[in-house]
């Protein structure tokens, strides 16, 4: 008999409900941003901050939080580092 549950972490829910906040914001960052009109540099930080987006939303579909909200703080971490340079142009 099985006793838990492999992919709920204490505080599952809460913690799915932070990540995919987290991503809605990501996501708005990203959408505000001009991708053409960064350099390349901040090209690749877009493009890296997409990527782990991406990969957040699918750990989310696979029920894996654990690993959906570290990629959700990377991407934030690089979508703001973005947003000073690229929503004002």
């Amino acid at each position: 008999m099985r006793s838990h549950q492999p992919s709920s972490p204490a505080g599952g829910d809460a913690a799915r409900e932070h990540t995919e906040l987290l991503l809605t914001q990501v996501e708005r960052k990203l959408g505000s941003i001009n991708r053409t009109k960064l350099n390349g540099n901040d090209q690749n930080t877009y493009d890296q901050a997409n990527d782990f987006a991406s990969s957040a939303r699918k750990a989310l579909t696979e029920h894996d939080n654990v690993v959906a909200s570290g990629l959700a703080e990377k991407a934030s971490a690089l979508a703001g580092r973005l947003t000073i340079a690229g929503a004002s142009h």
